[in-house]
């Protein structure tokens, strides 16, 4: 059943991966033709920002994960239970931090833009932290789904 599962896993994120990469490609190119390129530039810029600040989880899905095998092979459903529970607190603190971190960086935001023409910048800023930080409070559930190697109805 394990190699069957692993099968469905590698099947559908090879799919997933070449759907992704096109349509990353063609966003790319319709902002390329159609907005000015301070917003690439914006978009690169926050990217890698909340990228930094996304270290703060700093391996936790990986010990999910391993920590899930033993548990769901033997299925002991009640060390589950408990094992999500800590990791839904865990990775809600992780969030929290990602969105108070970023929110502290909010002020200096116009030392890292030199001649800044676009408008409601802090805005922009503000719905990418909170699309990182948010997506904190329910990644500990996609971890599962990998430990069960189920990865596939992720993707």
């Amino acid at each position: 059943m394990r190699i069957k599962q692993s099968g469905k896993n590698i099947k559908y994120s090879t799919i997933s991966y070449v759907i992704k990469l096109s349509l990353q490609f063609i966003v790319r190119l319709f902002f390329i033709r159609t907005l000015p390129i301070e917003y690439l530039g914006i978009n690169g810029l926050f990217t890698n920002l909340l990228a930094m600040l996304s270290l703060a989880e700093l391996g936790v899905g990986s010990a999910i994960v391993y920590s899930l095998y033993k548990p769901l092979a033997e299925k002991d459903t009640e060390t589950v239970k408990a094992l999500m529970r800590l990791f839904q607190k865990t990775y809600s603190g992780i969030g929290i931090f990602i969105i108070i971190a970023g929110i502290c960086v909010l002020p200096w935001l116009d030392w890292f833009i030199k001649g800044n023409a676009v408008t409601d910048i802090h805005w922009f800023y503000v719905i990418f932290l909170l699309n990182t930080g948010v997506s904190y409070f329910y990644s500990y559930k996609r971890n599962l789904l990998i430990a069960d190697q189920k990865q596939y109805i992720n993707t």
